[in-house]
């Protein structure tokens, strides 16, 4: 039995580990051109119990706008550079998992079959979206999948996945602005 458990625990912990990022940006847009930013309402707020959360969504911006900050750009409210969205989408499936069992016997543990069980599985993706605020020309997304194993833990995974985006983005932070960490 402590096999089985060990067994599910790696599973599980390998599964939240996996963090998949992509990005696509305008090759012909000099980034380095812009110094301001402000963030724009998602089009269709996320309704579930992840990310629907006011807090979870505060977190989302608060954490891109710490790497934004990063890059050496201000928020903004009346003429900046850029707008910034966000969209989330959350899915669920049950996935099935083959779990061996053994005897346990003088001359060791022999398998003797293997349990079947419907596990959830909870799959979050967070894009971010900028657009040029003067010609309205979407220059760069940022979006990233994660399996949310524990949802009591979603600010930590939120927090990875949000600098694992930002990272992908073609400008990179300044040698002497405040770190990501820091804030």
């Amino acid at each position: 039995m402590k096999i089985v458990i060990l067994f599910i625990l790696i599973a599980v912990g390998l599964i939240s580990c996996n963090v998949k990022v992509y990005s696509d940006y305008s090759r012909s847009t000099d980034f380095k051109k812009y110094k301001s930013f402000m963030w724009i309402q998602a089009s269709t707020p996320s309704p579930d119990k992840y990310y629907g959360d006011q807090k979870i969504q505060d977190d989302i911006i608060k954490y891109a706008n710490n790497y934004l900050y990063s890059l050496g750009y201000e928020l903004e409210l009346k003429e900046p550079d850029l707008l910034v969205t966000y969209h989330t989408l959350v899915t669920k499936e049950m996935i099935t998992v083959n779990t061996p069992i053994y005897n346990y016997t003088a001359s060791g543990p022999q398998l003797i079959g293997y349990k079947k069980e419907d596990i959830p599985r909870i799959t979050a993706q967070i894009t971010i979206e900028m657009m040029d605020k003067k010609n309205n020309k979407k220059i760069w997304t940022g979006w990233g999948e994660s399996t949310i194993s524990n949802a009591n833990d979603i600010d930590h995974q939120l927090r990875g996945e949000i600098k694992r985006i930002m990272s992908q983005y073609p400008v990179k932070p300044q040698k002497n602005a405040p770190t990501y960490e820091t804030y």
